[in-house]
């Protein structure tokens, strides 16, 4: 267990800073579908079934 943390300890002290900017960049593109969209297929599928 001390070794996974140590490795994440690790990996957010050098390798993350690398990333940063990248990882920002894809976070902010990513566009999630609407509570809306999932209750419109939610009402579909209880009336189909």
């Amino acid at each position: 267990m001390r070794k996974l943390i140590m490795g994440i300890v690790e990996f957010r002290g050098k390798m993350l800073p690398q990333y940063a900017e990248q990882l920002s960049k894809l976070a902010l593109a990513q566009t999630p579908p609407t509570t809306r969209r999932f209750a419109s297929n939610t009402k579909a599928r209880s009336t189909t079934g």
